[in-house]
């Protein structure tokens, strides 16, 4: 049975082609699973073979693996489990040959699956050498910048697919430094270096320890507030995710970084609001919303205070946006959440603050008129506003 053939028929335009492959795959799969799993990787890692053929290989590798429907789901991985440890092996190191391979999709599609087995053997304590696997692939000498962007696009999708616990401190640590690494200025493709910020946002879930370190979490925040300002727009974008992220999670952490933070977002406002770029614009602006209502959820009680010497900035840069015609929905969510959060971080004491930038009452009259979500947040928002006001 020749697979390349029958997955390329698989995507016929003529429907009786598709039918009769459609029906080739599903016996191949049910009468022996173990050579039709171990045939999809090779054919997916054969730069020999047509890449319409080791796509669809790629996808329906990874949907044999994982399900939404959770019945389904477990019965794909006892299947997983119950194959022979020689043929898990071989379908393994196929995929891992991938990562390095010349086309784009079979190294994304590879990195996937990766990280689909892993999420099956890392936490039955299998496939131990994994990371160390992936980490030698970004230190290995002459390592091609296509390889160092699957390996760190697999590592993200590893991170994100298991629960931190299944990772021991010492492969946190490893996956940190490669991560960092690869984030820096001195790496020369913007493609490693996007891939290498999607991996740390991936990553930050198991990164507590890292984050309760002074040390460690000071250089993790400088490269990640480096690369906020990096002249592409979907890395900076990445990073301003990350940040929204740690903002929310580690904000106990926060109180040293919070003036490079707030100056941070206002100076890349400020810097592409001089550009043409509209879509992008607004991605950073909600980007920039969700970083300040992270901490000031982060910071309501004991800390308030500390918001007081930015909060004029944020009335300032709201009331800014607020004009800016060019402002999407997502963006005039985020604008009403975040002056609800500053109202219910502050409470009485943002008093004074409101009245002097009355523009809010617009504001909010505007978004009352809106869809529902934006209108539930507004009202919401003039809530918390009036409540401290009248405090």
């Amino acid at each position: 049975m020749d697979i390349t053939q029958i997955l390329l028929a698989a995507q016929s335009p003529d429907g009786n082609l598709r039918a009769a492959a459609e029906g080739n795959i599903k016996q191949f799969q049910e009468q022996n699973l173990p050579n039709f799993l171990l045939s999809l990787s090779v054919e997916l890692s054969s730069d020999e073979r047509p890449p319409e053929s080791r796509r669809l290989a790629g996808i329906i590798l990874k949907n044999s693996l994982d399900a939404k429907d959770s019945a389904k789901k477990e019965l794909l991985i006892q299947q997983w489990v119950s194959l022979d440890p020689s043929i898990k092996l071989k379908i393994k190191e196929s995929l891992l040959m991938t990562l390095g391979s010349s086309v784009a999709d079979a190294r994304q599609t590879s990195s996937q699956v990766i990280a689909k087995v892993a999420s099956i053997e890392i936490p039955r304590r299998e496939w131990q050498d994994l990371i160390a696997k992936l980490l030698s692939y970004m230190t290995q000498p002459g390592a091609s910048a296509p390889l160092k962007q699957a390996t760190l696009e697999a590592l993200g999708y590893v991170c994100e697919e298991i629960p931190p616990e299944h990772l021991e401190q010492d492969q946190v640590n490893a996956v940190l430094t490669a991560v960092v690494q690869g984030m820096n200025q001195t790496e020369l493709s913007s493609e490693v270096r996007l891939a290498a910020v999607k991996a740390l946002y991936n990553a930050l879930d198991f990164a507590e320890s890292n984050f309760a370190n002074e040390m460690e979490r000071t250089f993790i925040m400088k490269v990640i507030c480096e690369t906020a300002v990096s002249k592409e727009v979907e890395i900076r974008q990445a990073a301003f995710e990350c940040l929204v992220a740690i903002a929310s999670t580690y904000y106990v952490h926060l109180d040293p970084y919070m003036q490079t933070i707030f100056n941070l977002t206002a100076n890349a406002v400020k810097g592409d609001e001089e550009q043409d770029m509209v879509d992008y614009g607004n991605q950073l602006r909600r980007g920039i919303f969700e970083a300040y209502s992270g901490i000031l959820q982060g910071i309501k009680g004991t800390k308030a205070q500390l918001m007081l010497p930015y909060a004029g900035h944020l009335l300032q840069f709201t009331e800014a946006v607020y004009k800016d015609s060019s402002r999407d929905e997502s963006v005039t969510k985020a604008a009403v959440a975040v002056l609800g959060d500053l109202a219910d971080t502050l409470g009485p004491i943002s008093k004074d603050l409101f009245k002097s930038h009355l523009f809010h009452v617009e504001f909010l009259r505007e978004c009352l008129d809106l869809d529902d979500e934006v209108r539930e947040t507004a009202s919401w928002t003039q809530g918390m506003i009036n409540q401290a006001i009248v405090s």
